[in-house]
């Protein structure tokens, strides 16, 4: 080692240390202004970047998630996409600004104050093309308990062992929300037919699809569900491949011939009819 390389290595471990520091130590104080939903910034990152926000990380540079790689390179234009789980909005407002002026975006989202952030986010950036519906999506028409995390409403679910989960890891908020099937939903409000459903549930992915059986049969949408912990994939997988749906692992970036290929993890899956090509 030649003489001061040593104390160069040194320093510049001092000095990463130093801005990690200060990094956190300024987040610790910006942290209840950005979940206030009260900073409106452009997002650097992620699919909807360039477009404006309320709250959130979005204006932390990071690299693209696979899935979000995977988003960017579909095509969008003219379609008609349903955005279910909404949260804050973010996929929406990419979806609606991919999708172009010909193109409509639907976003079903129960929790009325992640809706509150999406009717804020879809205004700040002028998106005359999309829907916001108050409403979880589930096997039918029904009333449930939602249980989230106060500070972080996008883990919010109605299915039980996810509700133990987040208790378990903190306080949390129940509130009742409705629920209803995108079957019957496309029925009572004569809504477009999707051309691409993306599903973030939390754990309720296989009721969702169950109550979407008649409008992927009938009209057969491209599917992107995020699969979490604790959902039986391979159940959802050999529903989806009995359906005619052909299945690919985004993270892996391998086909899904068959439903044992599959791990009970959290991935996502893009779905298309088998006449197409992924």
């Amino acid at each position: 080692m030649r003489r001061g390389d040593g104390t160069n290595k040194v320093r510049r471990i001092e000095e990463t240390e130093l801005y990690m520091n200060t990094f956190e130590l300024g987040l610790k104080f910006l942290r209840p202004a950005i979940r206030s939903g009260q900073w409106t910034y452009k997002i650097r990152q992620g699919v909807a970047a360039g477009l404006k926000r309320k709250g959130g990380f979005g204006f932390i540079p990071r690299s693209l998630s696979p899935e979000e790689k995977f988003l960017l390179g579909l095509n969008w234009e003219g379609q008609t996409v349903y955005d279910v789980g909404g949260y804050e909005g973010v996929f929406t407002i990419f979806f609606a600004k991919a999708v172009g002026a010909s193109g409509r975006v639907f976003t079903f989202e129960p929790n009325p104050i992640n809706c509150r952030k999406i009717r804020e986010n879809i205004q700040l950036n002028c998106l005359n093309n999309t829907q916001l519906i108050q409403l979880g999506l589930g096997g039918g028409r029904s009333n449930c308990k939602l249980v989230f995390w106060p500070n972080e409403p996008a883990r919010g679910s109605v299915n039980a062992d996810y509700q133990n989960s987040l208790r378990q890891k903190g306080a949390t908020d129940c509130i009742e929300i409705e629920i209803d099937s995108l079957d019957n939903q496309l029925a009572v409000k004569e809504l477009p037919p999707p051309d691409f459903i993306k599903i973030d549930v939390e754990a309720s992915e296989l009721e969702v699809l169950a109550g979407m059986s008649k409008t992927l049969k009938t009209h057969q949408p491209r599917l992107f569900i995020e699969v979490h912990s604790g959902v039986n994939v391979k159940q959802l997988a050999q529903d989806l491949l009995e359906k005619g749906y052909c299945l690919h692992h985004v993270e892996s970036n391998k086909p899904v011939r068959r439903f044992d290929m599959v791990d009970d993890s959290t991935c996502h899956l893009y779905c298309e009819p088998c006449h197409g090509g992924v």
